[in-house]
């Protein structure tokens, strides 16, 4: 940034003033869908000083058929849905009941009660996040604390908040957005501070432009930095050689949208500067189409695709009064990825520098926040005694849960325990379904039996009969490097005692 303010002082029209308008910080809402006769419990907390990567914030709801909310009465069995999310204005979670489950009713420790006047007298529940506990919340002190995890295995981070309503619902509406910020620290290269702009840029963290978040990159001085490829020489000579800058390792599931905070120093409306794109997918930057100069004058001042326009009082440098300056966001769809988003990439095409030479603020993906189940499977019971002629209980248990989702993610957890005491849990991360047939397989999480060990691939299968008079069906649990979508013809054990469901 500062070789570019360096090259635009050279040439230069006069700007108009206009006042700038940077919204600091976003607003994070999350209504629920829900049909007419339904009330809603609402929730916000923040998080304690404490927690890690302060400040934390979340806010959700929980939403029950009215003429099911009794004083006095566990209500755990009776929340129809709900959503919740916390987030420290750079990284958002969410988790609701389209994915996950709450601790059912009927356990000691979780409930959900209300007063004599409805409102909430007392809450304490988690959801089941699986066995990476993620993403993960929870509600203990008749509600008062929240906890919530912030990775795989992490947990957590913690704070205090209260519940309001019940607040009647009449209308569907739209469900929340959810974003997550790319950190560039790993590419930045030109300081936003060290510019006539400095008064605008002099920090770092989140800010919002227009209703998306964007997250300003320390470059190392406490400053917000840029990506630029344009050079200035110490005696004022310019040049804008080729250069592409990448961030891997990313591993971004879920993507729909991407946002990128986008200009360039001078340019020449119609040519083709530079590109930016993810693991699959490239879009060219062409100037006055999706990208433009930053500064009001001689150069390219037109653009089709900016769905945010930043406008600044430039407050003069030098020769250069004071006029008006502008940092454009630009959305790039990103709904036909073949997958997750593993590489990110800008490149400068290292034309003439006249010619327009791009720089890159901010960055932002939008993901899909709650992706509907396309497959699940349950499976509980006594493990398959019947199948041996034994009573029920001779090998312990045997429990499975598996998910798939819209966006091609599973999740869920399998346990078998043996009759001699030992057994292992399983992470699910590949479940096939033919029909009323499953197949599912994933990685020991933890065990105490010699024949499984922490990291073996495991893969089993299971046939729900519920249509049929014929008892349901389980395998063993085999060690297997192999991939659920195989679909291994294994001997299936009679399971009458248990119950499967696939869906």
């Amino acid at each position: 940034m500062k070789n570019l303010i360096k090259a635009c002082l050279t040439i230069f029209t006069r700007i108009r003033s206009r006042n700038v308008c940077l919204a600091i910080a976003a607003c994070l809402l999350l209504p629920i869908a829900a049909n007419a006769g339904q009330v809603a419990y609402d929730y916000v907390g923040e998080g304690y000083e404490n927690s890690p990567n302060s400040p934390w914030s979340i806010n959700g709801s929980f939403v029950l058929d009215e003429a099911d909310v009794v004083p006095g009465t566990n209500l755990v069995s009776k929340i129809v849905s709900w959503e919740f999310s916390w987030t420290n204005g750079t990284d958002t979670y969410s988790t609701s009941s389209e994915v996950s489950n709450l601790a059912p009713d009927g356990v000691g420790e979780f409930y959900f009660i209300v007063d004599d006047q409805l409102a909430v007298d007392g809450v304490a529940l988690e959801n089941d996040a699986g066995p990476t506990r993620h993403p993960l919340f929870g509600f203990e002190f008749d509600g008062l604390v929240w906890n919530a995890s912030t990775g795989e295995y992490s947990c957590c981070v913690q704070g205090q908040g209260s519940f309001s309503g019940p607040r009647t619902i009449e209308d569907t509406v739209a469900r929340p957005r959810h974003f997550k910020t790319l950190d560039l620290s790993s590419i930045v290269n030109s300081d936003l501070a060290d510019t006539p702009l400095g008064d605008f840029f002099a920090r770092t963290g989140a800010i919002s432009l227009g209703d998306i978040p964007f997250h300003l990159t320390n470059g190392g001085n406490g400053n917000a930095w840029a990506v630029e490829g344009l050079q200035v020489s110490p005696d004022g000579i310019i040049s804008n050689p080729y250069a592409i800058f990448s961030i891997s390792g990313l591993s971004i599931r879920g993507a729909t949208k991407m946002y990128a905070v986008i200009n360039s120093a001078f340019g020449i409306c119609d040519v083709p500067v530079g590109s930016i794109g993810v693991t699959g997918v490239e879009f060219e930057l062409i100037e006055g189409k999706n990208i433009r100069n930053w500064l009001e004058g001689p150069f390219c001042n037109t653009q089709t695709d900016a769905v945010y326009t930043a406008d600044f009082d430039f407050l003069g440098s030098g020769d250069i009064p004071p006029g008006r300056a502008r940092f454009d966001v630009y959305e790039f769809d990103l709904s036909g990825l073949p997958g997750p988003i593993n590489e990110f990439t800008f490149e400068n095409y290292g034309e003439f520098f006249i010619l327009g030479a791009p720089f890159l603020i901010a960055v932002t993906f939008e993901i899909e926040a709650t992706p509907g189940v396309v497959h699940s499977v349950h499976v509980g019971g006594p493990d398959a005694c019947a199948a041996f002629g034994r009573p029920p209980g001779c090998d312990a248990n045997f429990s499975l849960t598996a998910n798939e989702f819209e966006n091609g993610q599973v999740n869920g957890r399998w346990t078998d325990r043996f009759g001699n005491g030992t057994g292992f849990t399983a992470a699910i991360d590949c479940l096939a379904v033919e029909g009323n047939q499953a197949w599912v397989s994933g990685h020991v999480v933890t065990s105490n039996s010699d024949r499984y060990v922490i990291g073996q691939p495991v893969i089993t299968t299971m046939i729900d009969n519920a249509a049929s008079p014929d008892p349901d069906f389980i395998s063993r649990s085999y060690r297997r490097d192999q991939s659920c979508h195989e679909k291994p013809d294994v001997a299936l054990l009679e399971f009458p005692q248990g119950q499967v469901t696939v869906r």
